[in-house]
């Protein structure tokens, strides 16, 4: 308990909540933009693209609130923010792309594994280090919500009453979605050790982290434009032909945002497996709030994967962040300053 009572702890606590209430609310603005009807829904790569500029303008003015000289935060290096800025511009290409096959809720499930590549990543990449118990706590906690998520009948919104599981991927078009996933995830595994590496040799502040992050996600995402779909006047017509659907997307990029302010501070406090599973522990809290939302009542399996992914993410954080090893906090891959992904 001490760990908790302790300022580090409380910082984290508070850091980690605000990540998923924003993050949360983010998912429920998501599955509105999922529910319109094809006609009005946005080329996937038009929301990454904004909502990469508005993270990129929240972190400039973040960046001069806190009296910190120059227009905007420093530029980090070239080479290394290519890399990590284009793994996590199709980390969400492919996952917003994924939602017009498969519903949000089954994402979750498919990136409820995103605490696996990320370690892998971690060892070859970034060479971190890490204990037989981060790793096993990590696949615990990433089958835990998959066993919640498959262990019972529960109907999602979007899904059909006729379909009462709701998570089924029998089509080839859902057999896509699911693809595309998986793919996020692969991408998961890069970025987010990349930036382990990158902030132990550099040690950038969160703000300037997330900053170059999206301003060279937003590079990528305008390049990619013309060949994705989204180069086109009829592509961005449906924001001012549909007044809901800008608002959603306005109300989407603020909460992202958020969401990557706290997320970019866990990330250079604890390192990106710390960062992995909290975004973890969010989705299932996304699936059981949804299961509760439609009144189901749980499996004795589905009652063992709750106390198991709340379990795992409470031993994993609580062994991580006590570890004397590393002088600035969390687990093996943390970073060196103690000022950063659905």
């Amino acid at each position: 308990m001490q760990f908790w009572r302790s300022s580090r702890g409380s910082s984290f606590a508070l850091t980690a909540l605000g990540a998923w209430a924003s993050l949360l609310l983010y998912g429920l603005v998501t599955e509105q933009l999922q529910g319109l009807s094809s006609e009005h829904r946005l080329q996937p790569t038009i929301v990454v693209l904004v909502s990469a500029l508005f993270s990129a303008a929240v972190a400039t003015a973040t960046h001069r609130w806190e009296g910190h000289s120059g227009i905007t935060p420093p530029l980090l290096p070239f080479r290394t923010m290519a890399m990590i800025s284009g793994a996590y511009f199709l980390c969400h290409t492919f996952g917003q792309a994924s939602l017009k096959h498969i519903i949000f809720p089954l994402q979750v499930v498919v990136k409820s594994c995103k605490s696996i590549p990320v370690l892998l990543g971690g060892l070859l990449l970034a060479r971190n280090s890490y204990t037989w118990p981060e790793i096993l706590l990590t696949v615990a906690l990433s089958v835990s919500v998959a066993a919640f998520s498959m262990g019972g009948s529960v109907t999602f919104k979007h899904s059909s009453a006729s379909e009462p599981h709701g998570l089924k991927a029998e089509t080839p078009s859902a057999l896509l979605g699911l693809l595309l996933a998986s793919l996020s995830l692969v991408c998961d595994g890069i970025y987010g050790p990349l930036q382990d590496k990158l902030s132990r040799e550099v040690r950038p502040t969160a703000v300037q982290l997330m900053f170059n992050v999206h301003v060279w996600e937003s590079l990528w995402a305008a390049v990619a434009s013309p060949f994705l779909g989204a180069g086109t006047v009829s592509a961005w017509a449906v924001l001012w032909r549909q007044p809901a659907v800008l608002a959603a997307l306005a109300a989407s990029c603020l909460l992202m945002s958020m969401g990557q302010s706290f997320l970019f501070r866990l990330q250079v406090q604890h390192g990106s497996l710390v960062v992995s599973l909290v975004t973890t522990g969010r989705k299932m809290l996304t699936v059981f709030l949804s299961t509760l939302w439609f009144e189901h009542s749980f499996t004795w399996v589905q009652w063992a994967a709750v106390f198991g992914v709340f379990g795992a993410l409470a031993a994993q954080t609580l062994s991580s962040c006590r570890s004397k090893a590393k002088p600035m906090g969390c687990n093996h891959s943390s970073l060196h300053s103690d000022t950063k992904q659905a």
